[in-house]
């Protein structure tokens, strides 16, 4: 594997879950990261984690070691993540034998000429590449990539024995953070970045505390956007109603504190947070994009983006549903889950294309 950086991200969780869950099956796994700095990694200390260290000025240089280690280790494969990784690797494969070299694109089209000028006359040194989602296959495909006959799709998975619903992790959780029993709570999670358009949650979060007396919103993740979010709550006065728990790496127990899980993102490439809401059995409320498309629109409740009148609106009606509907709609989004998202699946697609 290899990956562009491991800081706190959907893209950097997902490679790291993977790894795991390969080397559980019997593989030899390696993650070689671009950059400097880890705060995601793999839980089994058997997987090799290497750092490449790269900047402007050492690009030559990490090259030539990212070609040793290939050398050394000798891979049946290579499957890069992320821009930079991807072009990467590719230009690598010039210089040592890659059986077979896969890349995934997980989210944004490439906005720059330059960047869609790289894929597109690299494209040939890779053996097929693999988009997240039908969305970010067409991102892909609009950063002009040549490959796009050579475009597979591999949804990101969830392992189902970390996110489950626990009641007493609810209540010791809860607990520790001050929430009070009765208190509705409106869970987001994800990096403090303008793609997610917390401006948006936190605008439909006042709207919908007009109806609903006695909702608190808590956000994990952090970001270059913290500060100014910081200052917009104070602004609004609702400081004392809203938590920013900053990077956490227990989020999959955290889920269960919810009644209500809201994704209010103006852009995404997957949306895995919409998954890990449904799989702990919480209520989903997101804005139309990522997977939405992908989704039965009877089990998350859609809005258009940059809307918190339609996201506040959806917000309140998913809260204001009666206990026996909600247990109804979330064993069924368990299930729907589960058949489409489990990791045992899509670890199985992997090894079936890497093999293929």
């Amino acid at each position: 594997m290899v990956i562009t950086g491991l800081r706190m991200g959907g893209a950097e969780n997902q490679v790291c879950d993977l790894a795991d869950k390969l080397y559980e099956l019997g593989n030899e796994v390696t993650i070689i990261s671009l950059l400097k700095g880890v705060e995601v990694k793999p839980k089994n200390l058997e997987i090799q984690l290497e750092e490449l260290n790269i900047n402007v000025y050492n690009v030559p240089r990490c090259i030539i070691k990212f070609i040793s280690r290939i050398r050394l280790l000798k891979p049946d494969v290579v499957h890069s993540h992320l821009f930079h990784a991807i072009v990467f690797s590719r230009i690598a494969r010039l210089f040592v034998r890659i059986p077979k070299l896969i890349s995934t694109h997980h989210g944004m089209r490439e906005t720059t000429s330059f960047r869609r000028s790289l894929f597109k006359i690299t494209d040939f040194l890779e053996d097929f590449s693999t988009a997240v989602s039908v969305n970010a296959a067409k991102s892909f495909a609009r950063s002009n990539s040549k490959a796009s006959s050579r475009l597979k799709i591999v949804y990101n998975g969830i392992d189902l024995d970390r996110f489950k619903f626990s009641e007493e992790k609810r209540v010791e959780l809860r607990t520790k953070l001050e929430i009070p029993v009765e208190t509705k709570v409106v869970l987001a999670v994800g990096r403090l970045v303008w793609e997610k358009d917390y401006a948006n949650l936190i605008d439909s979060f006042v709207i919908a505390s007009e109806e609903i007396s006695g909702l608190s919103l808590v956000i994990i993740g952090d970001g270059p956007m913290r500060e100014e979010l910081d200052h917009y709550v104070e602004q609004l006065n609702i400081a004392s109603r809203v938590k920013f728990l900053g990077k956490r790496t227990d989020t999959d127990e955290l889920y269960n504190i919810a009644d209500i899980v809201v994704s209010s993102s103006v852009r995404e490439g997957f949306g895995l947070v919409l998954v890990e809401g449904m799989a702990c059995e919480r209520s989903v409320v997101a804005t139309n994009c990522g997977i939405a498309d992908e989704f039965d629109k009877n089990l998350v409740d859609f809005v258009k983006p940059k809307r918190p009148d339609l996201l506040a609106k959806a917000m309140i009606l998913s809260l204001s549903r009666d206990t026996a509907t909600k247990n109804s709609d979330h064993k069924r989004a368990l299930e729907f889950v589960s058949s489409k998202f489990s990791m045992d699946n899509i670890v199985s697609d992997w090894l079936e294309l890497y093999k293929s």
